[in-house]
């Protein structure tokens, strides 16, 4: 009953139930076009994203995200698991992220990478139940509410020189589309 009695007075103890953790997986979309805006393929690239808290947010535990399929026009990538385990108490909690992809040190001359950092915040409240529970996810682009995290990469066609043994240079594009 929480109640102990000592030498006749009464003293209350309270016990604290932390609550449930709840976990979700953030995640994003990635896509390939052409310069036209004509979905393309992969074409065996593979792509890096990062997953960055504001504030106190938690992480998971790894904070990178991988495209896996090779020869698909769009991918949606999903990061660890976030344990969600603060007490909001009867309030809601609202944690924000920044995810962005990672630009490779050597990059290919025929992609245009994003740099565009997708936002996400997590509303976050716990129940009558003493349970936490992820209330909504909204995704940002440009600051404007999105249905789904989106970064978009452009594959250029470079022409092919008349010299079959010249040496074509890298070329590094960076647009935020």
């Amino acid at each position: 009953d929480g109640q102990v009695t000592i030498d006749g007075k009464v003293t209350v103890t309270n016990i604290y139930t932390a609550p449930q953790p709840v976990e979700i997986a953030l995640g994003v979309t990635k896509y390939m076009t052409t310069e036209t805006g004509k979905k393309t393929d992969f074409n065996n690239s593979r792509f890096e994203f990062n997953l960055k808290s504001i504030g106190d947010a938690p992480l998971p535990e790894n904070t990178a995200a991988y495209t896996v399929s090779a020869n698909v026009s769009s991918e949606r990538v999903f990061f660890d698991k976030i344990k969600f385990t603060e007490d909001v108490g009867s309030q809601k909690m609202v944690y924000e992220y920044e995810i962005s992809e990672v630009v490779p040190e050597s990059p290919s001359g025929q992609i245009i990478y994003s740099t565009e950092t997708i936002r996400a915040e997590v509303t976050v409240s716990k129940d009558e139940n003493n349970k936490l529970r992820v209330d909504n996810v909204q995704y940002y682009s440009n600051g404007a509410p999105v249905d789904e995290g989106a970064i978009t990469n452009v594959r250029i066609s470079i022409p092919k020189t008349s010299d079959a043994n010249a040496e074509q240079a890298p070329i590094y594009l960076a647009a935020m589309l």
